[in-house]
């Protein structure tokens, strides 16, 4: 019991100690720029976490877009284009995937995907260009 309760002591140190040196890691750049800093970060590492899991089902891509979702909403703004980038892929995939056994969910999902990639300036979203590009993500064993 005893045992038990210096390590639990130890892991809240550990924690404590890490937090403060963590504070100072980035104070040469100012509050401000290195919060931001932090931030872009950690936004990419959820970003890279959330692709690794990421597999050739529906429920699997739409657990997928919820976590970018939520990633984005946290994200600097000068981040948004890439997780954008990565949603609109999600969404087309989604839509290859049902438009056998749902073609109204797919038109839906193919629809946001050519929303979020015409506001990237993509010029060619058409429903070709949009099965080809969902096509070559499913091949692809790397979903990035």
């Amino acid at each position: 019991m005893f045992a038990g309760l210096l390590y639990l002591e130890y892991k809240s140190t550990v924690r404590i100690v890490y937090r403060h040196r963590q504070s100072g890691w980035f104070s040469f750049l100012g509050q401000s720029d290195a919060a931001e800093l932090r931030q872009t970060v950690q936004t990419a590492l959820a970003f890279n976490f959330s692709s690794l899991t990421i597999q050739n089902t529906s429920a699997s891509l739409q657990e997928n877009v919820n976590s970018l979702a939520k990633i984005r909403s946290e994200a600097p703004r000068g981040l948004w284009g890439i997780l954008d980038l990565r949603l609109a892929k999600d969404y087309a995939m989604m839509a290859q995937l049902e438009q056998a056994n749902n073609p109204v969910l797919a038109a839906s999902y193919r629809q946001l995907a050519k929303t979020l990639l015409s506001s990237l300036g993509w010029r060619e979203v058409s429903d070709a260009a949009m099965a080809e590009l969902a096509d070559k993500q499913l091949s692809s064993r790397l979903k990035i």
